[in-house]
């Protein structure tokens, strides 16, 4: 039958024994005369080791934490920097566009500015002509003026010749008159075509005598 009392005696201490072999192993201590150097060393050292121990644990903690604040602003910097570069390749594609718009540009400037020059070099071409030609109208004018002078002069004549004429025709008491094939006079005696000893084309050649 299992019985735990009988097992919890066999790990029984005797700390009744251990303190009395702890006294005694002090008071044979204390008549050693590095016993207090000894002691004082090791607190000294204890205290110095804590000491240091403390505060190489405060400076990694501290510079865990600038660590820390670092590797976010090496961060947030790489973030930048990707868009940076980003921005950068946009903006190069943007900078190759703007200098081929740029070429063109200045390739149709160049047309334009040559296209310029030959409409400059045409229009003094025609200013030169449209003088001239103006001084041609100008002495054209002139002859007609003259030639109408001599025209209108010519047809008074005519007019005066044909009058003339066609008064034989009051003769035979025919007041009206045309002219056929410009040189024959042939009497009307009223403006009618019918009333003509020969027909004209149109009642409009009929005219009156002055008789």
């Amino acid at each position: 039958m299992y019985e735990p009392y009988g097992e919890s005696k066999k790990f029984k201490v005797d700390f009744k024994g251990l303190k009395e072999k702890f006294i005694e192993k002090a008071k044979n201590l204390r008549q050693n005369k590095w016993f207090f150097v000894i002691i004082a060393v090791a607190v000294i050292a204890v205290a110095t080791a804590y000491t240091g121990f403390a505060s190489y644990t405060a400076k990694i903690t501290e510079y865990d934490a600038k660590v820390s604040i670092v590797e976010k602003q090496l961060k947030a910097c790489s973030n930048n920097v990707t868009s940076c570069l980003s921005n950068l390749e946009n903006t190069k594609d943007d900078l190759d566009s703007f200098k081929s718009n740029y070429q063109t540009c200045q390739n149709e400037k160049l047309t334009v500015e040559t296209n310029l020059q030959t409409c400059d070099d045409e229009k003094n071409e025609l200013q030169s002509s449209i003088t001239e030609t103006e001084s041609k109208i100008s002495e054209w004018e002139s002859k007609y003026g003259d030639l109408k002078s001599d025209y209108d002069s010519l047809k008074n004549e005519h007019e005066s010749m044909e009058q003339n004429y066609a008064k034989g025709c009051c003769t035979f008491g025919f007041s009206y008159y045309w002219v056929k094939d410009g040189t024959k006079v042939v009497c009307c005696s009223r403006k009618d075509v019918d009333y003509c000893g020969e027909k004209p084309d149109s009642i409009d050649l009929i005219k009156s005598i002055s008789c």
